[in-house]
Order: C-alpha cells, then sequence, then structure tokens
C-alpha cells in the first residue's frame, strides 16, 4: 500500500514538472533580481522596441528645443511628448519632440528632431507610398525650405506626409495624418502654419 501511495506522489510530481516545462515566464511573476523586463524579452510571439514617451506641456518642449512647432489656433486637444531614441544606429541620438493635435476634424502628428548636418526624419509611419513630390516654402522666419510630401491611397485609408530640414538649425521635422479620404486635402498649408 505504501508503494502505492508513494508510486501516486511520485507521479504527480512528475507531471507538475512536465506541466510547468512549456511555460513562458509572465512580467508580473520574474525574479526581481533579474534585471530583463517584459518590453526587452523577444520571442517569436512579441518583438518589439519601445521608445519611452514622456508627455510635456508646451514650455517644457520649447526647454528642449526653442524652435518649436507653431499651434494652429484653432487646433483642439493639443498634446506635447518626448519621446527617447533608443535606436543606437541612429544618425542622431536627440530627443523626438512631439506635438499632436486635432484640426478640421482630423488628427496631425508632427515631429521634431536635432539632427546636425544631417537629414532624419522620424515620422513612426510604415505605408508603401503611393506618390512622392518635393515642395518648397517659406517658414514664419521667412526662411525658404525644401522638403518632401508622400501619399498612401488604400482601400479604406489614406495617409500624407510631409517631410523637412531646416539646415540652418539642423532641425529634422515631420507632419503626419490619416483618414478614410485624404483626397483634396493639401498638408502643404498645415506644415505653413506650423513650421518654426
Amino acid at each position: 500500500m505504501k508503494k502505492i501511495i508513494l508510486s501516486l506522489l511520485l507521479c504527480l510530481v512528475v507531471l507538475s514538472l512536465v506541466s510547468a516545462c512549456g511555460k513562458k515566464p509572465d512580467a508580473k511573476t520574474q525574479d526581481p533580481d533579474n534585471a530583463e523586463t517584459a518590453s526587452e524579452i523577444n520571442d517569436e510571439e512579441n518583438t518589439q522596441v519601445v521608445n519611452p514617451v514622456t508627455e510635456l506641456t508646451e514650455k517644457e518642449a520649447k526647454d528642449i528645443y526653442d524652435n518649436i512647432f507653431y499651434v494652429p489656433q484653432e487646433a483642439l486637444n493639443v498634446k506635447w511628448s518626448k519621446l527617447e531614441n533608443s535606436d543606437s544606429s541612429a544618425l542622431s541620438n536627440q530627443p523626438i519632440v512631439q506635438l499632436d493635435f486635432k484640426l478640421d476634424r482630423l488628427e496631425f502628428s508632427a515631429r521634431e528632431q536635432k539632427t546636425g548636418e544631417t537629414e532624419k526624419f522620424s515620422d513612426g509611419m510604415n505605408y508603401e507610398w503611393t506618390a512622392k513630390d518635393s515642395f518648397k516654402f517659406k517658414n514664419k522666419s521667412g526662411i525658404e525650405l525644401s522638403g518632401t510630401a508622400y501619399r498612401f491611397i488604400g482601400t479604406d485609408e489614406y495617409a500624407d506626409l510631409c517631410t523637412w530640414y531646416d539646415p540652418n538649425t539642423g532641425m529634422s521635422y515631420s507632419l503626419s495624418v490619416t483618414d478614410k479620404n485624404l483626397d483634396g486635402f493639401d498638408l502643404l498649408a498645415v506644415v505653413m502654419e506650423i513650421a518654426p
């Protein structure tokens, strides 16, 4: 009888060990002495790069870069934030300042980053652009700048992106918007309104 009970207990122990073998560690139950965090775990199901985002006031954004975007007077839901650049291969390790706002029912996202003598645009968009065109405009200071306009036309979504670079300040800029239909919309008009 003792042998049967001992055999049953041994089977239970083996079954519990086998069932635990295939489980992945839960971020909540990870060993606190282990420096690896849940966002750093990369496996076949979960591969991601996380850029820490910090919400800012307009004054805090201006403390980072003194030539920040102009906010349109009619803009709603205005939000400033800072994205730390965690990409070691990036041309610039400077933070990205982002301005999000709503204007005429459309939601816009503008980004700026000090990139020095090289243009680099971090727009956060992943589209295969349908059209691409270059443009020139004058910013609020009267300086003529050039940039590139992109458009994606999908079955259920349009995306517009403008990127430009100011060689006088070493700043790279982008402005983007998505919507179900942007036919007839000119993103460059908004660029001229916000460009520092």
